[in-house]
């Protein structure tokens, strides 16, 4: 996916604000809490108990692996973590259908 930048108007600049970027331990933190959002039923309970740190270190490595590229890649946001946490939840709500144990 590529994205348009469009620069921001001179009268604007003062306006903007640098943040920075999460630490790898916050970063991690918030991704946990995502994943708990998302699996916070009672029915995910016996699956955040066993896969929830590991689901989380697993996530914290690849956001810290696609920063280190060196392209359009390099940009990682949370969201992608959210988007992964849905998919793998449509997946987990997938097996009972399949009948897979």
């Amino acid at each position: 996916m590529v994205y348009r930048v469009i620069p921001l108007p001179r009268s604007l600049l003062p306006l903007v604000w640098d943040f920075g970027e999460l630490s790898s331990e916050t970063e991690k933190w918030y991704i946990l809490k995502i994943i708990h959002v998302h699996f916070r039923t009672d029915c995910y309970n016996a699956f955040l108990s066993h896969c929830c740190d590991a689901i989380a270190t697993v996530l914290s490595n690849v956001q810290n692996y696609m920063r280190e590229m060196r392209d359009e890649c390099s940009f990682v946001s949370l969201r992608d973590v959210e988007r992964t946490v849905q998919v793998m939840l449509w997946f987990y709500k997938l097996i009972p259908k399949l009948h897979l144990d």
